[in-house]
């Protein structure tokens, strides 16, 4: 199967998924459920397009929209995702190569001039993004870090103060609007998802395979919570996937979810972030540099100017956390 011959392309359909989740195992070594595909690329979306050498499907590149806000702008956005090679059509690394072929024809169709997205942004793994960087098709936009916290079985100090509670997800979702406006002031200056409760309802309430948790601040005056954070629960840890709402209660909700994990047996806390949302937590006993995160599109010079090292992201950004 040669790399180097052109590939035909064309965007999925429903009669592709069988194939789709087939080239997945062969391309990460392990199996994404037909629910979680469906949930990134529902029925009649243009986000999903596939390569086929010789009548076989060779490659795929996808995308979820992203209502995004960076100094005062609305911008719309792809978060791309699932981009996979089958191992046997990756072969040389060039320009004619099927991901050169495959990455380009979708960020040229889906961004401006010709699309409606003024970017797409990811986060590659080190090696798709140096070889895209190489290619000239990606631009460096920030990097994702992790921090983690060891666990505490003594509450923190003034714990009993901020009144942290468990939230069901329904209701941090419904509370998602009023969440956003107290949290929005950051897009004066940093590029930021925009997370209200039809972002809520979409990414955690509605998603098919994880379990999310919420744990919110709202004292006993207030009609909904000032800030919450989004996790996960793990073997040995609890990771935390968002925050939401007023970002000067989220050091107090860190140490709170710490003060849980202890009382869970849990070991850690540790959550994905870009640096600048760094400053509103903790101060981590670990950090480590763990992805970078790139941009695309015509106008990627532009974008890269205005926003590098200035996105506000968390695991909550990405499609598989």
């Amino acid at each position: 199967m040669s790399s180097g011959n052109p590939a035909r392309l064309r965007w999925t359909t429903p009669d592709d998924h069988p194939a789709l989740l087939a080239l997945f195992e062969r391309a990460f070594g392990g199996q994404i459920e037909q629910a979680l595909w469906a949930w990134k690329y529902p029925p009649g979306s243009q986000q999903s397009l596939l390569a086929e050498q010789n009548g076989v499907l060779v490659a795929h590149y996808g995308g979820m929209p992203r209502r995004m806000v960076g100094q005062g702008k609305s911008l719309n956005c792809l978060q791309i995702s699932d981009i996979m090679v089958d191992p046997q059509a990756r072969g040389v690394l060039t320009r004619n190569g099927v991901f050169a072929q495959i990455a380009n024809a979708y960020t040229d169709a889906l961004t401006v001039p010709e699309g409606q997205y003024d970017f797409v942004y990811g986060f590659p793994s080190p090696r798709a993004s140096k070889l895209g960087e190489m290619l000239g098709m990606y631009a460096p936009l920030d990097t994702l870090l992790q921090l983690s916290w060891p666990s505490q079985p003594t509450r923190p100090p003034g714990a009993a103060w901020r009144c942290s509670k468990p939230l069901a997800l329904p209701a941090l979702a419904k509370a998602g609007d009023a969440l956003w406006a107290r949290q929005q002031a950051l897009s004066d200056t940093l590029l930021i998802t925009v997370r209200d409760q039809a972002w809520l309802e979409q990414r955690y309430v509605q998603h098919p395979t994880h379990e999310y948790q919420a744990l919110a601040k709202q004292c006993f005056w207030q009609r909904s919570p000032s800030a919450a954070l989004v996790y996960r629960t793990h073997a040995d840890a609890l990771e935390i996937i968002d925050f939401v709402g007023q970002p000067s209660a989220y050091k107090g909700l860190v140490q709170d979810l710490c003060h849980q994990a202890a009382h869970m047996e849990k070991s850690s806390v540790f959550v994905w972030l870009t640096s600048v949302v760094e400053p509103w937590l903790p101060p981590a006993q670990q950090r480590e540099t763990l992805l970078p995160v790139n941009i695309a599109g015509s106008n990627k010079a532009q974008w890269q100017a205005c926003f590098q090292g200035q996105c506000w992201l968390t695991a909550g950004d990405t499609d598989y956390r």
